[in-house]
């Protein structure tokens, strides 16, 4: 018991490893007090909106991002919020009904005008149909069918735009598994646009397990 919930989750070595085996950097160490306090806050207060994503990422993302991106984003909560605070618009892609209700709400009382929020199943989910080739400067592949919404998106990226896969570490022991294919069409793009595929492994706001994301700019 006290392995699984303090030393593992099951899943990893340790709370010192991705689901790859990765293990986070000395430096890193302070990141898991700062995830711990910040899910102690989130808690208590539901803030702040940081999304849940390695904290490397979030610098990342805090550079390239400017009052004139355009972010599409698969799966959504308070990552949609801190790309609202700063980007031109976000496009914001849910499958879950009650929490698509639930976070609608809140989106009200913070009067985020700037998202487009919209619930979508099945293959309306990961199409891509409605977009337009060369449009967003971001796209943030974190919520179902990953595979096919790198698979469908890939093309409605801007040149010099990025593509994030997030939790690209995990279901490690399904070869052919849903995050397994998503990962290799990252590689396989990386490799079209003759760029690095960066990968992050650290901790993330709230989460006290460090977990690996994905990410490759479109030349």
């Amino acid at each position: 018991m006290f392995e699984k919930n303090v030393v593992t989750d099951g899943r990893r070595q340790n709370r010192l490893y991705d689901e790859k085996g990765n293990r986070v950097s000395v430096f890193q160490l302070s990141e898991l007090l700062l995830a711990g306090a910040l899910k102690i806050s989130q808690a208590l207060t539901d803030r702040p909106y940081l999304p849940w994503v390695p904290f490397a990422v979030i610098k990342k993302l805090t550079r390239v991002l400017n009052k004139d991106s355009r972010v599409l984003e698969y799966g959504s909560g308070r990552s949609t919020i801190w790309l609202a605070r700063r980007a031109h618009s976000v496009i914001s892609i849910e499958d879950c009904q009650a929490w698509h209700e639930k976070v609608s709400e809140t989106f009200k009382k913070l009067n985020l005008q700037n998202v487009d929020y919209r619930f979508l199943t099945g293959d309306m989910y990961c199409s891509a149909s409605d977009f337009v080739d060369e449009t967003f400067d971001l796209i943030i592949v974190d919520g179902k069918y990953r595979s096919k919404c790198v698979e469908n998106t890939h093309r409605k990226l801007k040149a010099g735009g990025y593509l994030y896969l997030d939790n690209s570490d995990t279901d490690m022991a399904v070869p052919n598994g849903d995050m397994r294919l998503a990962e290799a069409k990252m590689r396989s793009l990386a490799q079209e646009w003759s760029a690095p595929l960066e990968f992050y492994t650290g901790y993330s706001p709230g989460n006290l397990h460090p977990h690996q994301g994905a990410l490759v700019r479109k030349q």
